[in-house]
């Protein structure tokens, strides 16, 4: 008679309820809002009735280019954030439920990207819109860098030289969209820079 015990008991039960749950599902449902974010986004590039009629130039591109602009620069700051947040993902030893409600916080906020977009869109010169787009902005950002703290504590090397450079770079976001709040008391442009700048800022590490 075999001594080997069924792989449902023993020692094989009690590891397989003992393992952190992947995050494939953290990953996949996340995935699925930002997909929703952007397609909100696009719906929203509708051109004036009848606007073709005056040309391609003047009716449609004339007018919308600030919509537009809007949506190119949301669309790379959501897409940053996309690629950044599988990184540091990949990082995390399993889905506990911490991570799954700091994952959803950062979700909530970014889910109002295309709202703000929208106004900015309309109004890029008015005070209020680029600071309701700033402090989205703001509140994705600091989201982003709790997520990455707790993910880093959660694997154990939140006390690594490298783990503290990075949670000083990801506070760089909101420090930026800060001065642009701050910016929008100096002039209409400043704000629009700083958001240019922390999507620059971002962008480029992800093609090292």
């Amino acid at each position: 008679m075999s001594s080997a015990m069924p792989y449902w008991t023993g020692a094989r039960m009690a590891s397989e309820t003992h393992q952190a749950p992947s995050t494939a599902r953290i990953e996949a449902f996340s995935d699925g809002v930002i997909a929703i974010i952007i397609t909100i986004m696009v719906i929203d590039l509708r051109p004036p009735v009848d606007a073709i009629d005056a040309g391609l130039v003047t009716g449609v591109l004339g007018p919308m280019a600030p919509k537009l602009a809007s949506y190119a620069l949301s669309f790379v700051i959501v897409a940053v954030m996309w690629v950044n947040h599988h990184e540091l993902l990949r990082l995390a030893p399993g889905a506990s439920r911490r991570l799954m409600w700091w994952n959803v916080n950062l979700l909530f906020w970014m889910s109002l990207i295309p709202m703000t977009t929208a106004i900015l869109g309309e109004r890029v010169f008015l005070p209020a819109a680029q600071i309701l787009y700033a402090a989205v902005g703001f509140a994705c950002a600091t989201s982003f860098t709790l997520l990455r703290i707790h993910i880093l504590r959660q694997s154990g090397s939140l006390g690594n030289r490298a783990a503290y450079l990075s949670i000083a770079r990801s506070l760089v976001g909101p420090l930026f969209y800060l001065a642009a709040i701050a910016g929008t008391f100096a002039g209409p442009y400043v704000a629009l820079v700083m958001f240019c700048s922390v999507m620059v800022y971002f962008l480029f590490p992800l093609f090292r």
